[in-house]
């Protein structure tokens, strides 16, 4: 009885996607396990940094995986991210050495790291609504186009703030406490909400949002709220994964978080598939270990007999080739929209719903009246008055530039009438 409650008060979106999750959660914890019995220190390393771009890519997948709007900007939340956790984790001694100027409100807290991931997981949500209440009037090109320049900002920001950020030298002192095992659990935190925030309210309206603006406008989708929910969340892993980021590297500066760090977040995205979790998972995954096999090539060497000389700029050249063959060849990633879909099977009817009580014909009647809609000095509809009937097809007929869909646009809310009413039962 107790299961067949918890299976009615869990929709079957959320159990399939729950299920999905655990799945990947067990792959990523079956690694670390081996990785940390079987592998060396550097092997550990390795899985701890893919663990921490996979919280990130998983920020960005929720945003631009749902919406459909490519980010540049979510490196800037790495980087807020780092530069708060080494501020309120760094030794008071230390801290008044290598940040003299620092402000007083800002000074002598040296919390631990998971109370440091709590003030920035805060903060990443009063970031996220205030950057994105401005950023997401914008939609397409010109959006991610604000995006950019959101990036270049908050690097600006980062450089001329030397009283807290030391500017361009690197920020350092910063206690290196998070290991393969803590980032692996945010990680693992981060896949489940990114998979099930998909089949959230806000996640369908805005997957809806992307593939047709205006229909899911006609229907009522706020897809203005629903995109700022997805940037707000994809800013607070972001934000997560640029916490591990500060106490996995103990020292950073600006740099690093800038158009390289961009760049191979889009990078791991694109090749495994913006519009899933994993795709987010898979494109990781490859990425790091064509990360790890060309930057033992960056350096020079002998390899085959040959001598190759230093190669900087290898290891981004190499993404980029790859990022180009994969759209080539699948351009929505390895993986595409797919998810695992664990629980459904292929074959399986869905599930009938019954069909809806007749309407009242009196009480459901649509009806324009005097309905007007001008643009400047163009008159698109004038002066229209009728009304549909339920249980009935009405067809709308006239030659292009006629006001057929604007008419329809303005019965379905989505233009606001110049003049006239638009009633449902009156």
């Amino acid at each position: 009885m107790g299961e067949t409650s918890a299976r009615s008060f869990m929709p079957a979106a959320f159990r399939n996607a729950s299920a999905d999750a655990l799945c990947m959660v067990t792959v990523l914890l079956l690694a670390a396990f081996i990785v940390f019995f079987f592998g060396g220190a550097a092997m550990q390393r390795v899985v701890t940094y893919a663990a921490i771009m996979l919280t990130a890519v998983l920020g960005l997948q929720i945003f631009s995986g749902n919406s459909g709007i490519v980010s540049f900007g979510h490196a800037a939340f790495v980087g807020l991210g780092a530069y708060a956790t080494g501020i309120l984790t760094m030794p008071a001694a230390l801290q008044r050495t290598a940040l003299r100027d620092l402000p007083q409100f800002l000074a002598g807290y040296e919390l631990s790291f998971f109370a440091a991931l709590a003030v920035v997981l805060i903060l990443a949500v009063v970031i996220g609504l205030l950057t994105g209440t401005p950023l997401l009037r914008l939609s397409g090109s010109s959006a991610s186009i604000a995006t950019l320049a959101m990036l270049i900002i908050v690097y600006t920001l980062l450089v001329a703030g030397r009283e807290i950020t030391r500017g361009s030298q690197p920020f350092y002192g910063v206690p290196r406490e998070v290991g393969l095992w803590t980032a692996i659990g945010v990680a693992s935190v981060a896949l489940v909400v990114a998979r099930l925030f998909r089949e959230t309210a806000f996640g369908l309206a805005t997957r809806a949002a992307a593939n047709d603006e205006r229909g899911a406008a006609a229907v009522g989708v706020d897809q203005r709220t629903s995109r700022l929910a997805a940037w707000a969340v994809g800013a607070v892993a972001a934000m997560a994964a640029g916490a591990m980021m500060a106490q996995f590297l103990g020292a950073f500066s600006p740099r690093d978080f800038y158009f390289d760090l961009g760049f191979t977040m889009l990078a791991m995205l694109i090749v495994g598939g913006m519009s899933s979790s994993l795709g987010a998972f898979a494109g990781v995954v490859v990425t790091i270990v064509v990360i790890e096999v060309v930057r033992r090539f960056e350096g020079g060497g002998e390899v085959f007999g040959l001598h190759l000389p230093v190669l900087f700029g290898l290891t981004q050249g190499v993404l980029a080739i790859a990022m180009i063959l994969v759209i080539w060849r699948r351009p929505t990633g390895l993986f595409g929209e797919r998810e695992l879909n664990l629980l459904r099977r292929p074959g399986r009817k869905a599930a009938t719903v019954p069909a809806a009580p007749l309407l009242h014909a009196e009480r459901d009647r649509l009806a324009a009246d005097h309905l007007s809609r001008r643009y400047a000095g163009v008159i698109a509809v004038d002066d229209v008055t009728l009304a549909f009937d339920t249980d009935s097809i009405t067809g709308i007929i006239g030659p292009n530039g006629a006001g057929k869909t604007t008419l329809l646009n303005m019965l379905a809310g989505d233009v606001e009438p110049s003049a006239g009413t638009v009633s449902i039962g009156g």
